[in-house]
């Protein structure tokens, strides 16, 4: 019975290292680029993007 509840957990521990850029501001998102050293330009989901293949 338990194994499907398991398998769920395995899931979300895959994601939980990952921050939620959508549900972050633009600033926040800026202020992750800057900290990394990549360009802060361009729209909310180019923001994103260039954060996860960071």
């Amino acid at each position: 019975e338990d194994a499907p509840a398991a398998a769920e957990e395995a899931a979300d521990a895959s994601d939980a290292d990952a921050p939620d850029y959508a549900s972050m501001t633009v600033a926040e998102l800026k202020d992750e680029l800057k900290a990394k050293g990549l360009p802060v330009s361009g729209k909310k989901a180019e923001l994103i993007e260039r954060l996860q293949g960071a």
